[in-house]
């Protein structure tokens, strides 16, 4: 699709979207993450997007820009470019990097941290559990 109006997106329709794509058994996954996301008082905001709903999550700290967005086909975006106002910011962004990187399995260069990244759902979505125990770790530390 690549014409019509930007759809706003809100929790009703992005979990309703993400059974419908993923199935119940993912989708249950993105709101557990969702849920524990809002839990460490990040900010939570809903995307725009014409086909693909989006959640973007942003740090205690940095709440004006997200530093990962979850859509509702399953990809991630890391969003490391907005973590860089600080020392602290740029201190989660190296350690969430790193655990990713050590935790996840997940491909991350030092060069990466210089850009935003798309994670394929393959490469994710069965992690979901280790990625919410990292950002449990991680936020605190980083406030």
């Amino acid at each position: 699709v690549t014409s019509g109006a930007r759809r706003r997106w809100n929790y009703e329709t992005y979990f309703n979207e993400a059974r419908r794509v993923l199935g119940d058994d993912a989708a249950g996954k993105l709101e557990n993450l969702y849920k524990a996301c809002e839990d460490m008082s990040c900010t939570i905001r809903w995307g725009s997007g014409k086909t693909a709903g989006s959640c973007l999550v942003s740090h205690p700290l940095q709440i004006n820009y997200a530093f990962m967005s979850i859509f509702t086909n399953g990809s991630l975006w890391l969003q490391f470019l907005s973590l860089h106002d600080d020392e602290t910011q740029r201190a989660f962004r190296e350690a969430l990097k790193d655990t990713l990187v050590t935790r996840m399995g997940l491909q991350i260069t030092d060069e990466d941290l210089m850009r935003n990244i798309w994670i394929k759902k393959e490469e994710w979505l069965g992690k979901i559990d280790i990625l919410i125990d990292l950002l449990k770790d991680l936020i605190p530390k980083y406030q």
